[in-house]
């Protein structure tokens, strides 16, 4: 744009050199802590963006010296500039990779962000819900802003739309950016407020210094009154519109849009700020529900009090580089919005955290929560140094699904979480969704841990679902937003499952969605298992939060309290005791809140491992008696020495 309308562009050389530099020896003083490329972390690709930045900034420059006043020369050089930039970024890896990562945040997507709120796409509705009509108003200021950079074409008018662009395309991607384009809605709002009052400004200064005398007069220029707005002379061009314009229609009409723009304008920013001045004092006023929960606060102060002591100081500064844990040094397996609670309230390391790390793949954190099978596991806990593991009610229910990308790469939460279409009881064209657990569910490890206390349960009650797989919405159908082969439930009813007939049908759906009557059982609660589940050998109840937990099942469900299920639970892994035996052993548990259950275990090959000890645990989660093997007289006595040395007990 220099180089089209003859400006020199000293400044914009001035203002890149200073600050990409700035920015550069601050990354080299405050150190690089992402090894390799990355252009979201304080990574050498930051720098790198810096210096090419900076060369090119260099190189344009030279050109619009070098080429003053041969416009197509000047063309031409960027052209061959952009071509040497593609084939340097493409023999570079380095470069190939921050490109990469640039065109990901503008236009990509990302498979974990359904369990990340701040990654997930900007709606609508989101957008109206955080700025109302101060959207309105932006949208007034852009089309202020584009008739500038058209007209006028001023670099303070590009700059603006440029950097508007830029952060509503990450914005739309990852509303996460909405906190920085909330900078972009007030400075267009606020061209619309001043633009549109501009208009009218001698008049709405005549009319307060009739309010206010004495303090609205300038002394600069003349103080216009309305008439003077309708009363000027009109000019040739005018003369040659109203010879056009049909009897009857008022000359002056384009002043009366304009006040009519302003009085909306106005108003507009009126609302804005009252509505603003609600939602503070609002948010203000529930300040108490945003605050971390009651029961994690008790749990994260407990886990700290009655731990033992990881050999790292919280308050001392450590280097990374070179850095090892010490012996005693452990982790704590929770669900990754917990890290930074864990770390600050209770002092001790997490092994995730809001960062993702040691979340995703095989041995992650969501690896280590949905497996079914305890060894894999614990070879997980292990390689992260875990000892401790805390669950929540939310992880095991509430959000669930949230745990299934990071674990498998794919949203697809079938194997566990099951959803059905079921015609509506006083409207059975009508069809509405609706959710049921499968097997899979209820065999992963929160699953076991949270809503059954590591001990063997078995079912009771269960679902049998007959459903067909078919296009929905059929004609004269309404499904909602469901449009596809669907499931579809034909009849559902609760059964007890010791007495469901021998030749009650099923027929199994495959992993493919394929057309045809299939029959499952299924549950509609998280706590009503299907299957048996086997009892966890290597992990004990130490803790548990006061309340029990309330939640939200599924999308359509009403928040339900599950009774004896407390909302956050604190395990310990152990080695566990060995006792030879046959049959089911069992023994009676009482928790630090009051709460008895009977942990269960079922022999496997002629041995229990079993991670309770009935002499000794000081907990407050403790054993009432010994340890009884189902139809026999065996009464079986374990030291805590036991359970942590993995001894071999007789009795």
């Amino acid at each position: 744009m220099d180089s089209l309308s003859g400006h020199s562009a000293d400044d914009l050389l001035i203002l890149n050199l200073v600050f990409l530099s700035v920015s550069t020896i601050l990354l080299f003083v405050f150190g690089f802590k992402q090894p390799g490329v990355s252009l979201t972390q304080y990574s050498i690709g930051l720098v790198y963006v810096n210096g090419l930045l900076i060369a090119g900034t260099v190189l344009l420059y030279a050109f619009l010296r070098i080429f003053s006043g041969k416009r197509w020369l000047f063309l031409g050089s960027i052209a061959v500039l952009a071509v040497f930039g593609f084939v340097l970024i493409q023999s570079i890896p380095p470069l190939q990779t921050v490109i990469s990562q640039g065109m990901e945040l503008l236009f990509g997507s990302s498979t974990y962000a359904v369990s990340i709120v701040e990654t997930l796409p900007w709606t609508l509705s989101g957008a109206w819900d955080q700025f109302n009509v101060a959207l309105i108003l932006m949208a007034g200021g852009l089309l202020i802003l584009g008739y500038s950079v058209v007209k006028k074409r001023d670099d303070v008018s590009v700059f603006l739309l440029v950097w508007f662009v830029v952060m509503l395309l990450l914005t739309i991607q990852f509303q996460r950016f909405v906190y920085y384009f909330t900078v972009n809605v007030a400075l267009l709002a606020a061209i619309c407020v001043m633009e549109s009052v501009r208009w009218r400004e001698d008049w709405i200064v005549y009319r307060l210094s009739r309010v206010f005398p004495g303090r609205f007069l300038r002394s600069h220029a003349p103080v216009a009154t309305r008439g003077d707005f309708t009363t000027t002379a009109p000019s040739k061009r005018d003369k040659k519109r109203a010879l056009k314009r049909p009897p009857g229609v008022p000359v002056h009409y384009t002043d009366t849009l304009k006040d009519l723009i302003v009085i909306i304008v106005v108003l507009l920013t009126i609302i804005l700020c009252a509505i603003s001045l609600t939602q503070d004092i609002t948010y203000g006023m529930s300040t108490p529900r945003h605050q971390l929960s009651p029961d994690w606060m008790e749990s994260l102060e407990w886990l700290g009090n009655h731990t033992p002591d990881t050999g790292v100081n919280y308050f001392q500064q450590y280097e990374a580089r070179g850095f090892s844990y010490p012996p005693q040094a452990y982790g704590i397996m929770a669900s990754w919005d917990a890290g930074h609670w864990i770390t600050f309230i209770a002092q001790r390391i997490p092994i995730t955290n809001p960062f993702q790390d040691h979340l995703a793949g095989p041995s992650g954190a969501a690896a280590f929560f949905l497996n079914g099978n305890e060894s894999q596991a614990d070879a997980i806990l292990a390689k992260n140094g875990g000892r401790y593991v805390i669950t929540d009610s939310t992880m095991a229910v509430d959000r669930f699904t949230n745990l299934v990308p990071w674990e498998s790469g794919s949203t697809d939460i079938s194997p566990y979480i099951k959803w059905f279409v079921v015609p509506d009881q006083n409207n059975p064209s009508h069809l509405q969704k609706i959710h049921l657990f499968d097997d899979t569910y209820f065999q992963t490890l929160v699953v076991r841990l949270q809503n059954f206390d590591g001990s063997m349960t078995r079912p009771t009650t269960v679902e049998y679902v007959q459903y067909v797989i078919r296009y929905v919405p059929a004609p004269g159908e309404t499904a909602g937003d469901v449009n596809g082969y669907t499931r579809v439930i034909a009849s559902d009813e609760e059964q007890d499952i010791t007495r469901i007939p021998n030749d009650t049908v099923l027929v199994r759906a495959g992993k493919d969605i394929t057309t045809g009557r299939f029959a499952d059982l299924f549950s509609d609660l998280p706590n009503r298992t299907l299957q048996e589940i086997p009892a966890l050998k290597h992990y004990r109840l130490i803790h548990e939060s006061p309340n029990n937990a309330s939640v939200q099942i599924f999308p359509e469900s009403g928040i339900t309290t599950l009774p004896d299920i407390k909302y956050v639970k604190i395990f310990e892994y152990v080695t566990g005791a060995h006792i030879s035996g046959e049959g089911i052993i069992e023994v009676p548990i009482v928790t630090n809140t009051g709460r008895s259950f009977v942990y269960r275990q079922a022999s496997d090959n002629g041995e229990f491992i079993v991670p309770y000890s009935t002499e000794g645990m000081s907990s407050g989660v403790y054993a009432t008696g010994p340890y009884h093997i189902v139809g026999t007289l065996r009464n079986i006595s374990v030291t805590e020495d036991d359970v942590m040395n993995g001894s071999r007990v007789s009795g």
